[in-house]
């Protein structure tokens, strides 16, 4: 079942599509899902499975009565069911292995580990390590303590690519935690052998593929920015990009952010967002612009001058944009905007925009650079935003000043968290009691019409 919850009052829809036996509805006995969960470990396992009968019985059965939608979906489980044990490659007669296979190329290693249960290879999981100039054998043995010191299984055999120092410290360690002997080895020859080279070999290919994906990226941002500094006839390569969006509900609330972008990749420990102060109340870009441009550039000295500025916005936005970045002293910056509409690129002296491929990489990136802008200006706005909705409703709460209605947000964080407390976790905010508790608990839970009664003015 895939529920949290057993406590229903009907059945899901994955008990009629067939996908759950519904035991939180008791459609199935305690002993009969205990039996299909234990013959789901042992399919996983690798073991044999007196249930793959069992379905073949139920299909033919059906075929007979002509229920062909049930014998089909017998059919597919019988299916699925041969297809996870055909993965299940049978290397051995008997016996639980891990198999460990190490590859290093300069600072990163991989790591994969075999697992064989029953004789059958089961699965692989690939383990990245930074190498800080470590031999093989060291970043082995500490994946080895790492590892297994939060497993739950010790397999009978631990097979090793090659001779450790700590090889009889890791089998007496093992052997103490399963209660039984378990052997540490590193095979010379024979099937052993084989998997030891299967897992060295499998973690060479998974650490190519990560150095081709990692250069790939840096290509993409690399490229990117030097495009960009083609196209735009920048000075330099954009190495540092700053990028500002402004957000505001009718002049309410305003703030803005900047986002960083080095490299052509986020730098979020540089991001800064501001609370406006000359537009409070009033909706003015322009004046809310002229701000942020002298608190970044003016005021903030410490912080290292961008290669391009964006702006969110057209033509008129760049205009208006560009005196007041020159007014605050930054005069060898180039300044850009880019529009959503048709994502026109306006630059500082040309009357045309630029129309850029949308599959270019060096759009992709402005558009990434803009949209994250937005996203970090949104997010602030609406946590101002609840925390000033919130301030509103319970300053109209008998017993809740300042001091408790701070204590309540810096709490919950939100009026919904607040809203889905109960009294007892109410009453245990610092400076709370429970008759305050008590009445917030009731006004949360009032009609709208009762709310408004409240909220205008009949404090309760």
């Amino acid at each position: 079942r895939t529920c949290k919850s057993m406590k229903v009052e009907r059945p899901c829809l994955q008990y009629h599509m067939h996908y759950c036996e519904a035991p939180c509805f008791h459609k199935i006995s305690v002993p009969d899902y205990r039996k299909y969960i234990d013959e789901i470990i042992a399919l996983f396992e690798g073991k044999p499975i007196p249930l793959l009968k069992e379905i073949k019985e139920k299909m033919e059965e059906a075929a007979e009565e002509l229920r062909f939608e049930d014998a089909a979906r017998y059919r597919d489980q019988l299916t699925s069911i041969e297809k996870i044990q055909e993965k299940q490659r049978m290397v051995t007669q008997r016996g639980d292995l891990d198999v460990l296979g190490i590859a290093v190329d300069g600072q990163l290693a991989c790591v994969q580990l075999l697992f064989i249960r029953g004789g059958r290879l089961l699965g692989r999981e690939n383990y990245f390590v930074q190498n800080e100039g470590d031999s093989e054998e060291t970043i082995m043995t500490d994946f080895i303590k790492q590892y297994y010191g939060d497993t739950t299984f010790i397999p009978k055999e631990l097979l090793l690519p090659m001779e450790s120092s700590e090889q009889h410290l890791f089998k007496d360690w093992f052997s103490d935690m399963k209660g039984q002997q378990v052997d540490v080895l590193v095979p010379q020859r024979g099937y052993k052998m084989d998997m030891i080279k299967m897992a060295h070999e499998n973690a060479e290919t998974f650490l190519e593929e990560r150095r081709r994906q990692w250069q790939y990226q840096i290509d993409k941002s690399g490229g990117a920015v030097k495009k960009l500094a083609e196209v735009l006839d920048l000075p330099r390569l954009p190495e540092r990009m700053e990028c500002f969006d402004i957000s505001h509900t009718q002049g309410s609330e305003t703030v803005a952010s900047m986002v960083v972008f080095e490299g052509g990749k986020p730098a979020k420990k540089e991001y800064r967002r501001f609370k406006l102060k000359t537009t409070q109340g009033k909706p003015d870009d322009f004046k809310s612009m002229a701000e942020i441009m002298e608190r970044r550039y003016g005021n903030e000295t410490d912080w290292p001058m961008p290669d391009l500025i964006i702006i969110d916005g057209g033509k008129g936005q760049l205009n208006a944009s560009i005196p007041l970045i020159r007014a605050v002293g930054v005069t060898d910056v180039p300044v850009i905007s880019l529009a959503k509409r048709i994502e026109e690129v306006f630059v500082e002296g040309q009357s045309d925009s630029i129309i850029l491929s949308h599959h270019s990489p060096e759009l992709q990136l402005l558009q990434q650079i803009r949209d994250e802008a937005h996203r970090f200006a949104i997010t602030y706005h609406r946590k101002l935003r609840g925390k000033r909705n919130l301030e509103s409703v319970l300053d109209h709460i008998d017993g809740i000043g300042p001091k408790r209605r701070k204590a309540l947000w810096a709490h919950f964080n939100s009026l919904e968290a607040m809203k889905q407390a109960s009294i007892d976790e109410l009453a245990k905010v610092d400076s709370m009691n429970y008759k305050t508790a008590e009445t917030l608990y009731n006004f949360f839970r009032m009609s709208n019409v009762e709310k408004q009664d409240v909220l205008q003015g009949n404090t309760m």
